[in-house]
């Protein structure tokens, strides 16, 4: 494969945004991506894909911390239930948790 803009020379990488084959003179590293040099559009297009990708992994995170959230709060909930005399404190904080619960199953389902 042959560079874009030189034909003579040989493609040294392709770039991520526009797949054109590019000499090492035209490509430029830009947060572990290969691009054209000097390209802000090529800039801006990695920086929306990399936006993209941390707000997927936070979504992740946060459907994981209610999970756990959820099964601390529905195991607190659900010993009262077993000879407490307040049983409705402990019915509340279980419903809590059986809602954190189906919470964190939404967010890790995105």
């Amino acid at each position: 494969m042959k560079c874009y803009n030189h034909n003579d020379r040989d493609a040294f990488g392709i770039s991520l945004v526009t797949g054109k084959g590019l000499c090492g003179e035209c490509l430029e590293e830009y947060k572990s991506c290969i691009i054209e040099k000097d390209s802000d559009f090529s800039k801006k297009k990695i920086d929306q894909l990399m936006i993209g990708y941390s707000t997927i992994n936070a979504s992740k995170f946060i459907g994981k911390l209610f999970i756990v959230i959820g099964v601390i709060f529905t195991l607190i909930g659900i010993i009262p239930l077993f000879g407490s005399e307040n049983q409705f404190s402990g019915l509340f904080v279980g419903i809590f948790g059986i809602f954190c619960l189906l919470m964190g199953i939404t967010y890790n389902k995105k």
